[in-house]
């Protein structure tokens, strides 16, 4: 697959070398051009053959790719640039957050406060009086 000319005749079995391509870095889209099958082709044979572990793969390559965004902020040389890589970076965070909420969904705790305060105020010429037995019976 060295040569864009000579369009190579992939199978499944060509799957572990696309699979190394994929981490390496290289979209599908890049890849399937250089062979007879689509890249939503190669996507489906990557997530049929590699069920769970595909889906760590991509979460491995988001991961990889928010990485490479941030790095792409810091070393804009144009707006253009830096808008594009802000763009990458917000896709793959609201993806990571997606795939794994409990390690990159942003946290939130809630509590909740079940106490229950009664104030009476009493007035010094009126005693309270309650009657237990009418109380339960309105319960």
């Amino acid at each position: 697959m060295s040569n864009a000319q000579d369009v190579a005749l992939l199978t499944k079995q060509d799957l572990p070398d696309i699979v190394q391509r994929y981490r390496n870095g290289e979209s599908l889209s890049a890849i399937a051009p250089e062979t007879t099958v689509t890249w939503r082709q190669l996507y489906n044979w990557m997530y049929q053959e590699l069920g769970e572990k595909f889906y760590d793969l991509q979460t491995e390559v988001m991961i990889s790719r928010h990485a490479d965004a941030c790095q792409m902020m810091e070393t804009a040389c144009d707006q253009l640039q830096l808008a594009r890589a802000r763009e990458v970076a917000k896709l793959t965070s609201w993806a990571l957050a997606v795939r794994r909420p409990k390690l990159f969904a942003p946290k939130q705790e809630i509590r909740s406060d079940s106490q229950i305060q009664v104030f009476i105020q009493r007035d010094a010429s009126q005693p309270v009086v309650v009657d237990v037995a009418k109380a339960e019976d309105v319960s």
